[in-house]
């Protein structure tokens, strides 16, 4: 056998060798997890703009995967490369590249589940928000007296200390780990945005603004607890604005003091708020209305009440004179 076979055998050997190992370091880095024993999520950030190489090196930093090459490479070669999503995300230290393309190219960025209740103030949903572990409550109670451009929000005067008061539709929240405070406010507008707005853009045709509707419902929330009684109680509270009335709602005094209740003093405390002072709706909402409560504004039952009295068993009485009130306090809180 001549020199040059010999050669040509020892490099086609060499070069099968090389292959053998490329394939095998290439299923390893690819296929097996880079710490298969442990079900330990790390959350990993990927920045708008990033490139793919700077996507693996951050992937490498965090020991996900074994090597910022293989994962560029595989990245590319899966056609993936180019569709993967900027967020956060909780990748397992299981996982291998595949999976780790797939999942970012998904989009589905790491989230925690918010409930926001009817009838909650900013200053509620600020610990909610603290109690989930988002941020510090005053970090979201800065994020609420900033301006937000929507059209729905009306100018908020001096006296209204958070302009989205009883705009932040509640409702359930996915809301990714690393949300600002201003990203979940916005949030919860595109949401009132969606669900409220047409509401009130359709059915508004009383004498009502959408934004005295947004206020008046807010009081109705809090004073009302079903169906049946927030539509009677938002007919006697409209019955009082068209005679000229104080609306004297201890909800909107509450919301003036930072009172749970209304002692007999509360109501000489001065405050637009105070609706026993003011014959007119507050300056703005002082929670955040449901649709029912906004329904209910909006399609009152019909009635001449101008009183209501809420009793300690739970039922609602209602009375078209002072005196029938009278009686009725009389009878069910005495």
């Amino acid at each position: 056998m001549s020199n040059a076979k010999r050669m040509s055998i020892v490099i086609i050997g060499c070069l099968a060798i090389l292959s053998l190992l490329f394939v095998s370091l290439w299923s390893f880095a690819v296929y097996v997890p880079q710490n298969s024993q442990t079900t330990r999520s790390t959350t990993v950030e990927i920045k708008p703009g990033s490139s793919i190489t700077q996507i693996a090196q951050v992937l490498r930093q965090e020991d996900l995967v074994s090597s910022s090459f293989m994962f560029t490479l595989y990245a590319r070669l899966s056609g993936k490369g180019d569709r993967l999503i900027p967020g956060t995300y909780e990748l397992k230290g299981s996982m291998n590249m595949p999976q780790i393309v797939d999942y970012i190219a998904s989009g589905k960025v790491a989230a925690r589940k918010i409930t926001v209740p009817e009838g909650f103030t900013v200053q509620k949903i600020a610990k909610l928000w603290s109690q989930a572990g988002f941020g510090a409550s005053q970090e979201f109670l800065s994020a609420a007296k900033q301006t937000y451009n929507y059209e729905f929000l009306p100018k908020a005067g001096p006296e209204v200390v958070y302009p989205v008061e009883g705009y932040l539709f509640p409702a359930t929240y996915q809301v990714s780990v690393n949300a600002s405070a201003q990203t979940f406010v916005k949030q919860m507008l595109d949401a009132f945005a969606q669900q409220a707005q047409p509401v009130l853009s359709s059915e508004n045709s009383g004498k009502l603004t959408s934004a005295q509707v947004v206020t008046l419902a807010s009081i109705v929330e809090r004073e009302a607890n079903d169906a049946v009684n927030r539509a009677k109680v938002a007919q006697v509270f409209i019955n009082r604005l068209n005679q000229g009335m104080p609306l004297q709602s201890d909800v909107t005094v509450n919301y003036a003091t930072g009172k749970s209740n209304t002692a007999a003093a509360d109501i000489v405390f001065k405050s637009p708020y105070n609706t026993y002072l003011v014959k007119s709706l507050p300056p703005g909402p002082i929670c955040s209305p449901g649709l029912e409560a906004i329904n209910a504004v909006l399609r009152p039952t019909k009635t001449d009440d101008l009183y209501f009295l809420a009793a300690p068993n739970g039922e609602v009485y209602y009375a078209k004179t002072l005196t029938d009130h009278n009686k009725n306090i009389d009878r069910y809180l005495k």
